[in-house]
């Protein structure tokens, strides 16, 4: 019974190889990111801060055009803001999943560079975070605070070149909004909102 698990599983992997609709791909880059802020339904402004942003996904290419890739991403979010002439400075590493679709917008097949448009579907696990007000700094960590988990909606434009027939090089910009509040306290709204860019490469199997 195992041989012939095995043997299944060689046979499909042999043949999603011969059609080379799978790549591995890492990305590395630097974000802006703020927050969008409301305490008892008045918006207060806030300002971006820069972070880090780092993703490893497997891309899927179903027909000619589409891309499926889910994916690992790390990011650094938070926001700058100023409150009776203190200083108010929100860093926050979180980590998770994702799922994006992209289209190929060109109908060139010969060309080496393609160009995709692409949505997606985020849910983040925040790992750690702190709040500097002035001199004076605190932990986020405590689930009192702000919630641990971020759900966000992705827009991402991707350009790639073919370098080879198994390596690819990208460049990606992806907006994140975040959909869930990430307050506790029933008076306040906040969201993330993260704009990155990011290189990256590709192998294909």
């Amino acid at each position: 019974m195992k041989s012939k698990i095995l043997l299944l599983f060689s046979i499909c992997f042999a043949q999603l190889n011969a059609q080379r609709n799978i790549s591995i791909n890492f990305s590395s880059g630097k974000n802006t990111s703020k927050y969008v802020y409301k305490i008892n339904s008045s918006s207060k402004s806030t300002d971006f801060v820069l972070g880090e942003d780092y993703s490893l996904s497997i891309a899927f290419k179903r027909l000619s055009r589409t891309i499926i890739r889910p994916e690992i991403h790390f990011f650094q979010a938070g926001a700058r803001s100023l409150y009776e002439d203190q200083k108010l400075i929100w860093r926050t590493n979180y980590i998770g999943l994702g799922m994006n679709c992209l289209y190929k917008i060109s109908n060139k097949d010969s060309s080496k560079f393609e160009p995709y448009l692409g949505v997606g579907l985020n849910s983040d696990f925040l790992i750690n975070g702190e709040q500097s007000v002035g001199i004076n700094t605190y932990n986020l960590n405590n689930p009192n605070v702000i919630s641990r988990f971020n759900l966000s909606s992705t827009l991402l434009f991707n350009l790639s070149y073919t370098f080879t027939e198994h390596f690819i090089f990208f460049f990606e910009n992806r907006f994140n909004f975040g959909i869930n509040n990430i307050e506790k306290d029933q008076n306040e709204k906040t969201r993330n909102i993260v704009n990155s860019f990011s290189l990256g490469f590709s192998v294909k199997l």
